[in-house]
């Protein structure tokens, strides 16, 4: 099965950088297949290992600015190592090479059953 977390979400707000458009996760609405970099979300250095992610979908649309608690599926285990995304480590958001928002795991499931 494909490793999972759950993680708190925040998307920066348009003026900051962030997307101009809300994040759109309900059924029928197309995947958000963005990468994850682990550090903290303060500094907003362009490197860093490129994680992709694949966010699960959910009745939730994320305007830019707001935060919620989303799922996330790490999409190329076991060939990407994701081992450093445990409870408790932070991450910014990244479309392409912009940060769009930051986080902080909750929980990992790595049996898919998140």
């Amino acid at each position: 099965m494909t490793p999972a977390i759950e993680a708190e979400l925040t998307l920066l707000p348009t003026e900051q950088g962030g997307r101009a458009a809300p994040l759109r996760l309900e059924p029928g609405s197309p995947f958000y297949m963005p990468h994850l970099v682990i550090g903290d979300p303060k500094i907003k250095s362009p490197a860093g290992k490129l994680l992709g992610v694949a966010f699960r979908r959910a009745a939730l649309d994320l305007a830019p600015g707001d935060t919620a608690t989303v799922r996330m599926d790490l999409m190329y285990h076991p060939e990407v190592d994701y081992r450093e995304l445990l409870p408790g480590a932070t991450f910014t958001v990244r479309e392409g090479p912009r940060i769009v928002g930051h986080g902080r795991v909750l929980k990992r499931e790595d049996s898919g059953a998140l």
